[in-house]
């Protein structure tokens, strides 16, 4: 018994024993081995984040330099640096390479030639008086283009910051460029250094007494802008279920009686547009996108291109800029894009079960061009030197390319809720803006045809466009509704319900186009707009086999729905039966100009024009003998629109 207690207490003993000291020394060194990567990495971590810090702040230092520079005014920035900023130790100071070799600044990978003057600038404005110390780019006493900064939120960090005044990149009297450098060491001792370019325009509206105290900024430009869209020819179609017990109406989706999400279709054609900037320097942009197709579930959550719902809508741009620092060519080479380019399937909308299904197809296949430009015309009747750009496209006689087209299926029947056609007519679309500096346009319908001073600015859209069906019965026909009874020996609207082409002898297809001009000739000209077309309807009656029709212009204005009505109609197969009513509407083109200040200098002069709308509203009943359901479909031809802006320097 003793011996079997004191086995019992030795093995007890020996479990309370722990680590012996080797395993503790092995284990504090790989607890040692772990931190001190831990530390590393923190330590590595905190320098990167310092370094970024330093950065930006000498990238904010770098900032207000150029900004400094640019407040000088012109006449004292363009006479250039004293020459003792080309000498001694201050524009060496620091870094390990100096930035100054002579007269040649040699940062960023660059050699630029340094503007020097020893010229003692005053005003030629005997009012105005200089601060002699202005000469330097840095207001000190010692004349130095280096600045010594702090940032207290990096502690012990300095930053050098120079500033230069160079010669300009092209031969040009009215510009110079602008550098300034920041220099500061790393977390690892290493000189780093951020360069900032920039370029200076002359105000060419100022006089030389302003150019001594004026900085060189808008305050001498004058401001131009102008935009331009051929707009779309776009068809959508909703739906909605009676309830045969309380003949209330409630929106559901597409295929009812299913369950499927869609709400709504939607198509659009292809488009131009084009925009362009002025001030100092041009800028301008041609955008060319395709047609589309979408169906949308009527969740404000869900968004169609998210869903995959989009069809379409491939997008084209070409930029030009005379600015010579941007990286925007001034003359980029023109693009065209053919019907290969543009990838899109037609969009269906199927479900078993389903008392209808839908189709669309936007116009893909169009070919396009777009051509920018700063010293070649984009179109004929533009000057040379002007900026512009300009937006094309043009026809596609096929159906399955050149058609903007909506389909509606009820029982193996086609209708055509909607289609532009391109078999027989042209579709064309252009949009353009053009900046006139010295020369006016040399053709008309350009606008600009005189230029003063500081020029003009213009855009102006087009469009012709194919015949448009809506309401067809593509294997059959409507049947005549008379004494509010349908008359199954009788046809109906062969032709569609609706049709819109373009006017005997006036104009074979439907034309509008949209114009918009401002400058200093033409601060308040009237924006300008036409338009020639006819739109034809079933009445039932009428000299054109039952249709009524209304030839229209840029000024027609028919807003009432009800008074532009078709005849009821109606279609049936078996134990369907689909019957149709609608209307048109027509708006004019609306031209306006905002300004309370006829001259332009307080406030900008702005002329738009809004080409106007043709809207087209049919509502399809579609009943199998048990579910009575709406199909409304809406077709707009629209959207042109042209604006020209135009801004007095303040100090002309």
């Amino acid at each position: 018994m003793l011996q079997a207690l004191t086995a019992r207490r030795r093995e007890l003993s020996e479990r309370d024993d722990g680590f012996s000291l080797i395993e503790l020394i092995v284990a504090m060194v790989i607890i040692a081995i772990i931190l001190v990567f831990l530390i590393g990495a923190q330590l590595s971590a905190m320098r990167t984040v310092s370094d970024a810090r330093k950065r930006e702040q000498a990238t904010a230092f770098a900032n207000e330099a150029m900004e400094q520079m640019r407040a000088i005014p012109w006449a004292v920035l363009a006479g250039g640096l004293d020459t003792n900023f080309n000498s001694g130790g201050s524009n060496n100071t620091s870094s390990d390479t100096p930035d100054v070799s002579g007269t040649t600044l040699q940062v960023d990978g660059q050699s630029r030639q340094i503007r020097t003057s020893t010229h003692v600038f005053a005003s030629t404005d005997p009012t105005v008086t200089l601060d002699p110390l202005w000469t330097p780019i840095f207001v000190t006493t010692d004349g130095s283009n280096v600045q010594t900064r702090t940032d207290p939120s990096v502690a012990g960090t300095v930053f050098t910051v120079k500033a230069y005044v160079l010669e300009p990149t092209v031969l040009d009297s009215s510009i110079v460029s602008l550098a300034a450098v920041v220099e500061w060491l790393d977390t690892r001792g290493h000189w780093q250094q951020t360069v900032m370019w920039s370029e200076a325009f002359r105000g060419d509206a100022c006089n030389s007494a302003q150019e001594s105290v004026q900085p060189y900024l808008t305050g001498c430009e004058a401001y131009y802008s102008s935009e331009s869209s051929s707009g779309t020819y776009s068809s959508s179609v909703d739906a909605e279920v009676v309830d045969p017990l309380t003949t209330t109406h409630s929106r559901t989706n597409l295929l009812y009686p299913t369950s499927n999400i869609f709400y709504s279709l939607f198509v659009k054609s292809a488009s131009t547009s084009s925009i362009l900037e002025s001030q100092q320097v041009t800028n301008t942009t041609a955008y060319l996108q395709y047609g589309s197709s979408s169906v949308d579930d009527n969740v404000d959550s869900t968004q169609v291109g998210d869903m995959g719902w989009l069809n379409g809508g491939t997008a084209y741009q070409l930029s030009a800029s005379n600015d010579v620092v941007s990286p925007t060519p001034a003359d980029p080479s023109a693009v065209t894009v053919s019907s290969t380019d543009v990838l899109e399937s037609e969009r269906s909308l199927t479900a078993s079960g389903a008392l209808v299904s839908f189709r669309a197809m936007s116009d893909k296949g169009r070919s396009g061009s777009l051509d920018a430009a700063m010293t070649t015309g984009c179109l004929a009747g533009i000057p040379a030197d002007s900026g512009c750009s300009v937006a094309k496209l043009t026809n596609n006689s096929t159906i399955q390319n050149g058609s903007t087209y909506l389909m509606m299926t009820v029982n193996g029947t086609d209708f055509r809720l909607s289609r532009r056609l391109s078999e027989s007519s042209p579709n064309v679309d252009q949009a353009w803006t053009a900046r006139f500096p010295t020369a006016p346009a040399s053709t008309g319908g350009l606008g600009c045809a005189a230029t003063t001073d500081s020029g003009c600015v213009s855009a102006g859209a087009s469009r012709t466009s194919a015949d448009i069906s809506v309401g067809k019965v593509l294997s059959g026909n409507w049947t005549r509704i008379v004494g509010g009874v349908p008359d199954p020996a009788s046809s109906a609207a062969h032709d569609g319900l609706f049709e819109v082409t373009g006017t005997p002898g006036q104009c074979s297809d439907y034309t509008e186009s949209v114009l918009a001009e401002r400058g200093v000739s033409q601060p308040n000209a009237t924006p300008q707009a036409s338009r020639c077309g006819t739109l034809s309807w079933w009445t039932g009656d009428g000299p054109n086999s039952g249709y009524s029709s209304v030839s229209f212009d840029e000024n027609t204005d028919l807003s009432d729905l009800a008074t532009q009505s078709i005849e009821p109609v109606m279609w049936t197969s078996g134990i369907y039966t689909v019957s149709a009513t609608g209307g048109f509407t027509i708006s004019a083109a609306h031209p306006s100009g905002t300004s309370s200040d006829p001259t332009c200098v307080l406030e900008a002069c702005t002329g738009t024009i809004d080409g106007g709308t043709i809207s087209i509203v049919v509502t399809y009943t579609i009943t199998d003998g048990v579910t009575t359901y709406n199909v409304t479909s809406t077709t707009v031809l629209g959207g042109m629109r042209a604006s020209a802006t135009y801004l007095e320097p303040s100090d002309a």
